[in-house]
């Protein structure tokens, strides 16, 4: 019988797992932050955009919360149902898992992403775009751009994050995508 590689998840103090767990996700919630905080005043600063530029990004960006929280949901769900198979030695049923939750994860891509361009300028009109024609336009450009690509990989980066987490892999490992690849080959 082989070694846990994660046999650390079964013995560790809950305090110790915490802060080991727990404080990287802080750290990179508050990262995130600043980026936008620093995506802002670098909008306020350029000269063509100014405040309609501020204004186009605070519109948008609560859509692509909604695409992050998708992900979330699907990623630490499934992260935690594939955290009491392999706990209960269910493999099997762990990849097989993953590879629905990757399924179930494109599909919701693809059909946010058609409702969201489908429907632009009302969404847009919902999230306070239609305040002046200016702050529309910024908008609507902004939308285009920025929506499509960042759902495709905020979904896919949270997906694997929480995959990796949930087989017990450290920050290196995951970085390094090792647990990723064995999933990916398991689920596929």
């Amino acid at each position: 019988m082989e070694p846990k590689a994660n046999h650390f998840l079964e013995t560790e103090r809950i305090s110790k797992l915490m802060a080991r767990y727990a404080v990287p996700c802080i750290i990179s919630l508050l990262v995130a932050a600043l980026y936008n905080i620093v995506d802002q005043i670098f909008i306020a600063n350029a000269d063509y955009l100014g405040s309609y530029g501020n204004a186009a990004n605070t519109v948008v960006f609560p859509l692509t919360v909604v695409a992050l929280a998708l992900a979330v949901l699907i990623g630490d769900g499934c992260c935690a149902f594939v955290s009491l198979c392999l706990g209960a030695g269910e493999k099997e049923k762990a990849h097989k898992s993953v590879g629905n939750a990757i399924l179930l994860c494109l599909i919701i891509s693809f059909l946010v992403t058609g409702i969201y361009l489908l429907f632009q300028d009302p969404i847009l009109t919902l999230f306070g775009g239609q305040v002046n024609e200016e702050t529309f336009s910024y908008s609507k450009e902004y939308f285009v751009y920025i929506f499509p690509p960042f759902h495709q990989s905020a979904k896919s980066r949270d997906l694997c994050a929480a995959f990796c987490t949930s087989q017990g892999a450290s920050a290196g490992q995951r970085r390094a995508c090792g647990s990723l690849q064995k999933l990916e080959k398991a689920a596929f």
